[in-house]
């Protein structure tokens, strides 16, 4: 066995302790979709979601809608940041291109 020197010094490893901090208030609906991703008509049934993509070595992130109907993505947005702003931007841009009355919005961001 090889033999540590008395004088060298070791890293004291300690547990982590869970970050019990101030989180944001938030509200869970009923799964209203359950996982029937087809529509009868155009507007019906809206998706969301968020993933990043690396362009020129830069982490940008990506909101989406999209219609189940036809698979159509009704908008996008690119941000530097995956936060609520870069969700509810993507959303009022949607709300604006078409008449939102009565869709089912679903998305997943816990």
């Amino acid at each position: 066995m090889d033999s540590v020197p008395c004088n060298q010094k070791f890293a004291v490893i300690r547990k982590k302790r869970p970050y019990y901090g101030k989180k944001e208030v938030y509200v869970i609906s009923g799964n209203l979709l359950n996982r029937d991703f087809h529509a009868s008509r155009a507007n019906e049934k809206w998706v969301t979601d968020i993933t990043y993509v690396i362009f020129n070595g830069q982490r940008l992130y990506l909101s989406a809608v999209k219609d189940l109907y036809n698979n159509e993505i009704i908008t996008y947005q690119l941000s530097q940041r995956n936060d609520l702003k870069l969700v509810m931007d993507t959303v009022k841009q949607a709300r604006k291109k078409r008449n939102v009355k009565g869709i089912l919005l679903h998305g997943e961001f816990l």
